[in-house]
């Protein structure tokens, strides 16, 4: 999981998410990860888009119950983005998604409001490449869901690695500036 360099068609950061490759043998460390990345991104909405949403492309090819999280870390994960990101999401991409999610969202749909269903959205390695490109630039996108960055290319850990170190810093000043001046931290200053 990682937080793209570029944004989506409506300018919001995006968080890739690569399911097969979660090889993360302590939970507690998967899911500080998740809230790293998550605060991160946060931050980084709150930066490039005035409602502070992101987006999330989750690429389940070569996704299976072998390389599944267990239940315990699947349920806390939706804990997390349910309980402390609920209005941070503005769409969510699943490509190539488990037969079994689409079958849990359709017998699930009618259930749900509107606004969330308008976030949620299946691709297939079946539907035309200009659906992806509804959402993201295929630029910015690697070749294995249509897009034309070849996989290998598509992150540049040091690179990464300084973007975070940066976005950690900008982050730490703000904390600063916000406890000296009595704010919560987080919270809009009051004028």
């Amino acid at each position: 999981m990682f937080i793209m360099s570029n944004l989506d068609k409506d300018q919001r950061p995006v968080v890739l998410m690569r399911p097969r490759f979660e090889h993360v043998t302590d939970a507690v460390v998967q899911l500080r990860y998740l809230v790293y990345t998550l605060e991160r991104a946060s931050q980084l909405a709150d930066e490039h888009t005035p409602d502070g949403k992101m987006a999330w492309l989750v690429d389940y090819v070569g996704y299976s119950r072998k390389n599944s999280p267990p239940l315990k870390v699947a349920m806390q994960t939706l804990h997390i983005l349910q309980d402390h990101y609920p209005e941070r999401l503005g769409r969510a991409v699943c490509f190539q998604p488990p037969f079994f999610f689409e079958l849990v969202w359709k017998a699930l749909y009618p259930f749900i409001d509107a606004n969330t269903k308008s976030k949620l959205v299946f691709l297939h390695r079946s539907d035309p490449v200009e659906r992806l490109g509804e959402y993201f630039d295929p630029n910015d996108i690697d070749d294995s869901m249509g897009g034309t960055v070849p996989v290998a290319s598509m992150l540049d850990s040091k690179a990464y690695a300084e973007r975070m170190t940066l976005l950690d810093s900008k982050w730490q000043v703000r904390i600063e500036a916000e406890s000296k001046n009595g704010v919560e931290v987080g919270q809009p200053a009051l004028a």
